[in-house]
This record gives structure tokens, sequence and C-alpha cells, in this order.
């Protein structure tokens, strides 16, 4: 009854785990959706029409990318449908081979009735058609009709295959032309592409210093009319007075609350926090968020309004742009301010020293300024608003104070002790800079951007992902060293003691460090240019994969198979941990039972693992038997070791001659058995070291096992006792002796104590005391506590322990004997 609740947790945990197992097995049924056919005419249609587009006209850099998206998106289903038709092709050949290898064997063959009746055999022998034999007797009708009514059903398969393969080959052949076209498509807009972007890099206008010159004869002229555009698209005419008192109230009200949560938040900043990453985290960002609130929840009420009243009004009005800029602006500053400059009492939560912290906050607060000021310049504002004489010099001077700043960052950085050795690497950044900003007040503002654009870019995406790659390290290592409550409890929920690690972590930090850093490649790569066709190579080569030889690789499904592997291999830890809870708390199954079930458990959830990952990661199992030839030719050879240990240790779990905390002896190794794994056991003995036994040595050898029944065990005390001592008297005292010890068993269980006369010794007498003990483990603390007391019964009753004795003979040489000594060893000196 005890085994009904464990069995209902047991089967509830298995029932999940069994759930995540077919999991990628229904998803993969469920994306076995029948597609749309491909359509050859219209695939022509669009090939044509993107030609005419492109090459007839003046198409701009977004069509020419566009373009090269739709045609790589057809050109891969060009392909697919050509391998479609490939292994329909191969199926109606096969099924055609199959047909017609049987009309060939059997060919009918037609011969002529003689005129006389009479039919001639084999051996050109006439029969008489009214003889006696069978074979002679002439078919009947249904003989005839039955084959032939065959032949003519086979005959009309074997045409319909025909017209069938006839079919599939001009299929074949039609969308092979299309893939054809489809690459050369592709291949012209990508130079097309390229040359496009050339120009545009080496487009050359006025530099600054001349723009500059113009524009300050000038200057009376032109300041007011900036003054007047700036008013003009700040207004909002067509709001009316309701609309502009709506904003003015929902802006009034955000301040209202902005100030009320302040106050709110001030009070909790004012209770003292747990000296965790988390609290510190949360107090930076509450106390980031207090200085900015007000302002930032009025901003927030009046872009919400303005969007509900113009959300008909296209293109957005300036005012709206420019109040989801500057709550975008707000919200990059909270962020900065949490993690390198928090107001009191937050702490900055990077290892950095505070005075370089707070100077790159500066230079970040900054830079984000002036990237604001950017987009409220030249991309909020329509276009020929300003005169170009502003926009070019408002952008020159942008450019480089931009630049400027990227340049104390960089020197900032280079503070950083871990990043102190990246000095090339910072010198190639400077130099960088200097030539974007001589490329702009040059002319060069094409390539200026393109180059400035893509170096923040970079520099925001290299950012991200080595911060990301920071707290995944610092989360992982957490999870694997316990570093906080919240992780201690994770690693007891999956039964990890001490220093052990979680099951699949490696696989998991291989897997995200592959995608974080790949995901990474990939963005600089598009950043600086890398066309829609050459990312839907790469995309294609990571999704549908790439051939080594005759084997396919699929790197997206060998990422996601060892993805789940990790996760199956941890949840079989967790499921393993708890059966092991479960059976250990809810069943009266002894030590050893519940070892052998659970140690079977988890290989089993390994092998689970292992073979869902590899099914899902692309691997074919019918391949696995050339393996498992190579492995039966090695096991013959090298591995038979190895397999002798692995099947004696199955045999160990299953038999249990040994079970953990089992007190036994093989060959000159004596202790405990800590574990017993599938290659070995485990066997620490009692001076504390841990030996490693292969387990075909315990199976094939001889092995001593003190407790594998019982726990009871056998102590002999071997005495002695001077010559003249009454026998029976020190009989009595050793029985009295082991009665009076309460780990001596007398109870019947065993045979009780005896004192055995041995013998006569050389100075005594020779006596043993041999008794069952309840436990074998206490043993020698069992016999030392007999032996002492012996000692002092033996004292109280007179007995004598004797010394040993020798007697000793001392033979005096005289004169005859050294005469003769000197006879027989002349050459020796002789006694005195």
């Amino acid at each position: 009854m005890n085994s009904i609740p464990c069995c209902a947790g047991t089967l509830r945990a298995v029932a999940i785990v069994f759930c995540l197992l077919l999991w990628p097995v229904s998803w993969g049924q469920a994306q076995d959706f029948p597609a749309k056919p491909y359509d050859p005419v219209a695939a022509r249609a669009a090939l044509e029409d993107i030609e005419s587009r492109i090459f007839k006209g003046q198409p701009t850099d977004q069509e020419v990318g566009d373009a090269i998206g739709e045609a790589g998106t057809r050109r891969s289903r060009a392909n697919q449908c050509a391998t479609t038709a490939e292994t329909n092709l191969a199926r109606i050949a096969s099924a055609l081979q199959a047909a017609t290898q049987p009309t060939a064997q059997s060919k009918p063959v037609t011969t002529e009735a003689p005129a006389d009746g009479v039919a001639k055999n084999g051996n050109g022998k006439s029969k008489d058609s009214g003889g006696s034999s069978d074979s002679g007797s002439p078919p009947s009708t249904a003989e005839v009709t039955a084959p032939t009514a065959a032949s003519e059903e086979l005959a009309r398969d074997i045409e319909s295959m025909k017209a069938e393969r006839a079919a599939a080959e001009a299929r074949l052949a039609e969308c092979r032309l299309l893939a054809t076209r489809w690459d050369d498509l592709v291949a012209r807009l990508t130079v097309l592409q390229q040359q496009m972007l050339k120009e545009r890099l080496s487009q050359k206008e006025r530099n600054v210093g001349a723009v500059l010159i113009e524009s300050l004869r000038g200057l009376g002229k032109l300041l007011p009319g900036v003054r007047d555009v700036f008013l003009q698209q700040a207004t909002l005419p067509s709001l009316g007075w309701s609309g502009a008192s709506l904003v003015a109230a929902c802006s009034l009200l955000g301040l209202g609350i902005g100030l009320w949560l302040r106050r709110k938040a001030r009070e909790v900043l004012a209770k003292p926090g747990k000296d965790w990453f988390s609290s510190h985290a949360w107090r930076s960002i509450l106390s980031a968020l207090v200085r900015y609130l007000p302002i930032y929840l009025m901003v927030f009420g009046a872009a919400l309004s303005l969007h509900g009243l113009l959300y008909k009004v296209s293109p957005p009005p300036y005012a709206l742009l420019l109040l989801h800029y500057l709550f975008l602006y707000l919200s990059v500053q909270i962020v900065i301010r949490a993690i390198l400059r928090p107001p009191e009492p937050g702490k900055q939560l990077t290892p950095l020293p505070d005075p370089l912290a707070h100077s790159m906050a500066r230079r970040l607060s900054v830079l984000v300024f002036l990237m604001f000021l950017g987009y409220a310049l030249f991309r909020a504002l329509p276009a020929d608003s300003l005169p170009e004489s502003v926009m070019t010099i408002a952008r020159a001077v942008v450019v480089t104070v931009i630049c400027i700043n990227l340049a104390w960052l960089t020197w900032l950085v280079g503070q950083i002790p871990d990043l102190r050795g990246g000095r090339g690497a910072r010198f190639a950044l400077l130099a960088l800079l200097l030539w974007i900003v001589v490329a702009e007040w040059m002319g060069y503002r094409n390539l200026s951007a393109y180059l400035l654009s893509g170096l923040i870019n970079t520099l925001v995406v290299g950012a991200s992902a080595w911060m990301l790659s920071a707290l995944l390290r610092d989360l992982l290592d957490g999870l694997d060293e316990g570093q906080r409550p919240w992780q201690l409890a994770v690693r007891k929920r999956l039964g990890l003691r001490g220093d052990e690690g979680i099951p699949g972590m490696i696989w998991l930090r291989f897997v995200l460090w592959v995608i974080l850093w790949g995901g990474l490649i990939l963005a600089i790569l598009r950043i600086w240019g890398l066309s829609d066709a050459g990312t839907a190579i790469v995309m294609g080569y990571l999704v549908d994969g790439f051939n080594i030889g005759d084997t396919h690789i699929v790197p997206s499904k060998v990422l996601l198979g060892l993805l789940l592997f990790a996760l199956l291999l941890t949840a079989a830890r967790w499921l393993r941990d708890r059966l092991e809870r479960q059976l250990q708390r809810r069943t009266r199954l002894d030590t050893g039972s519940r070892d052998a079930v659970v140690t079977i458990s988890g290989y089993a959830g390994f092998g689970v693992a292992i073979l869902v990952g590899m099914s899902l990661a692309g691997v074919n199992f019918a391949n696995l038997a050339i393996v498992a030839g190579a492995l039966s030719v090695g096991i013959g050879f090298g591995l038979q070791t190895i397999v002798n240990n692995f099947v004696s240790g199955i045999i160990l779990l299953f038999e249990r001659p040994i079970r953990p905390g089992d007190w036994i002896v093989v060959g000159s190794t004596e202790g405990l058995v800590k574990k017993v794994r599938v290659r070995a056991t485990e066997i620490q003995t009692f001076d504390r070291s841990d030996v490693i036994v292969p387990n075909s040595e315990l199976i094939s050898g001889q092995v001593v096992n003190w407790t594998y029944r019982d726990p009871y065990g056998r102590v002999v005390c071997p005495v002695t006792v001077a010559y003249g001592t009454d026998i029976a008297l020190v009989r009595k005292t050793l029985l009295e002796v082991a009665g009076k010890h309460p780990g001596v068993l007398s109870d019947g269980i065993l045979p009780p104590p005896k004192a055995l006369f041995r013998g006569f010794g050389d100075s005594a007498l020779t006596f043993e005391l041999r008794c069952f003990i309840r436990n074998v483990r206490e043993r020698l603390d069992v016999q030392s506590d007999l032996l002492v007391a012996i000692d002092a019964a033996f004292r109280a009753n007179g007995i004598e322990i004797p010394f040993p004795q020798r007697d000793v003979r001392v033979h005096l040489v005289d004169e005859k004997d050294r005469e003769a000594l000197r006879k027989a060893l002349p050459d020796q000196p002789q006694p005195q």
C-alpha cells in the first residue's frame, strides 16, 4: 500500500517527461501538411515581371533588395520542385522496371496446330489428341482467357507508367530550367546591388567648408527661415482647442502620476534591501527611473493622446514623431543610468571602478542625445523642409561630435582591466572615426553615413552580445555552483550535491554559444552590406543543410538536437532524483534495490535523451548498422574488456550480489561499497581511500561480502593463561564477559558465545572466546571492548596472563674443542 502514492507521483513525472519526448515527433508530424503545388507558368511570369521592373527602370536600393529576396525564395521553390520531380521519376522508373521484367521472362509462345489434329511435344513426337495422357488434353476457355486479360491489363499499366515517366521528365526539365534562370537572375541582381552601392558610396557632393562660407554670407536671412520651419512643423492646427486641451490634460495627468509614483518609490528605496544581485539591480533600476519618472510619464501621456487623435493622419506630424523619439531617448537614458550611474541608494551593476563607470555613463548619455538630435533633424523632418546648406552644416557638426564621443568612449574602454590588451583594435577604430569625419567634411556624405551607421550598429550589437554572453555565463556558472539562493533551490530540486554539475550543461553552453556568436556574425555581415541573396544562402545552409560526401548535415537540426538532448538529460536527472526520494520515503525496498532502480532509470533516461537528440538531429539509424559492425570488430579486439565490464555491471545491478554500503573484500582490497556503476564499482577503504574495481573482477573473481544477507558477524578473542590456572574458571569468566556485552548475540538467533580451550602453548594455555555480534561493522569495537573486559575479569579472579618464556643454554669451549676448531678452520682467527 505504501507504494501507491509513490507510483502516482512518479507516474505524473513520467507523463510530463513522456510528453516532452513526444513533442518533437508531434511537431515534426504537424509540419507534414500538403504544400501548394509548384506552378511553372506563374514562376515564369514572376521572373519576367522582376526583370522588367528592375532592369528596364530606375529601381531603388530597397526595390533591388526586395527583388533579390523574392528571387531567392522562388529559386528555392524551383529547386524543391526539381528534387520532387527526381524522386517521382525514380519511383516511376522502379515501378516500370518491376512491371516489365516478369513480362519479358514469361513471354507467351504461339504455335500453330497441325492440320491432322495431332500436336507435337517438345521432343518432336506426336501425340494423339484422344490419348489418355492429361498433358495432351486441350486447355479450357478459362485457362486461355485469364492470362490474356492479365497480359492486356499489364500492358495498359506499362503504357500508363511510360506516359507518367514522360510527364515527370518534362516537369523535371522545366523545374531545372527555372532554377537555372532564377540563379542567373539572383546573380545579376546581386551585381546590380553592388554597383549601386559602389556608385552611392563614391558619390561626391560639395564640401562642408564651401557650404559654410556661403551660409555665413546670408546668415541674417537664414536663421529666421530655420526658426519659422521649426515653428511651423511643431504646430498642430488640425487639433483645435479640444484636442489641445486633451493633450495638455494627459500630459498633466502623466506628470501628476509621475510625482506620486516618485514619492512612493522613494519610500520603497528608503527601506534596507538584501545583499543580492537581484536586489541591487532592482534598486538601481528603480532609483534611475525615479529621476526621470515625472517627465517620462508626461511625455508618454502627450504621445499617447496625440497618437489617438492623429492616428489617421499620414504622414505622422513632426511633433508626434518628436515625442516618440523623446520617449525612446528617455528610456535609453534610464537604462544607462541604472547600469553605470544610478542615483542613491542604487549601486552600479558592473565591476568597473566608479569613476570609470561614471565617465562612460556621461559619454553614452551625450552619444544618445546626439543620435536623438540626428533623428529629430534628419529623419523626423519632412524632406526639403530646411535649406540644403543648413542640413549639410548640421549633419557635419552632428557627425563630428558623434565621432569625438565615440573616440572618447574608445579611450575609456581601454581603461577596463580585461580589455587593455586590444590596443591595435582601438587604434584601428580611431583611424576609422577620423576617416569618417574627413569623408563627411570632404563631401562624401553617403560614405560617411554608411561607415558611421555600420560602426554604431556593430558596436551596439557587439556590446549587446558581450553583455548577453556575460549574463548567460554568470547564470550557467551560478547554476553549476549554486551562488544564489534560487540557484541553490534549483540544484536541490535536481538532486545535485556538492560540486556536482548539472547534466547536459556543457551541451547547453555549446548550443547557446553557437547561437549567440553565430547570430552576431550574421548580424554584423548584414550591417555591412551582406546582400539578401547572401543571407538567403547562409540561412539555406543553416536550415536546409549541406553535403559532406554522402552525409547530409543540417546545422539547425544538429543544434536543436543538442539542445533537446541537454534539456532531456536534465529532466532525466530530475526524474531520477524524484524517483529516489519517492522510493526512499514511500516504499519498503532496501537500499540496494532502491539504488538499482534509480541507477537503471538514470541510464534509461540517458539512453532516451541521446536517441531523441540524435533523431531530431537527423541521424539515420539505418546507417548505424555499419557502425555496429565496426564496433563488433573493435569488441573482438580492443573493446572486449569494456563490454565485459559493462555487461558485468548490468548483472550486478540486476542480481545485486553487492550493494552500496556492503562491506566486501576483493583480493587485497577491503572496504565499503560506495557506488555500483555500469563500468566499475567504487569501494572506499577504511583508510578513506577510493578504489575503483572493474565489474568483471567482481563477477569472475571471489568476493567476500560481510553484509550480504544480514548484518551479523563473529568476533574471535584469543587469550592465554599461565600453566596451573583453573580451566573451568577461565571458561566461566570468558562467558560471563561475553554475556555482559550488549553487542553480543545471546537471544537464540545465532549460536551463543563459546569459550574454547585450544591447546597447550610454549608458555601458556590457549583459549578463544567466539561470539556472534549484532553488527559486523562494529567488530573491531566489540573485540576491543571484550579484551578490555577480559583483562579486568582476569585481574579480579587472579588469573595470570604469562609472559613468553625462553631457555638459553651457554656452552663453554674447552682446549680440546678449540684444537678441533683450529684444524677445521685453519685460516680463521681462533677464539681466545
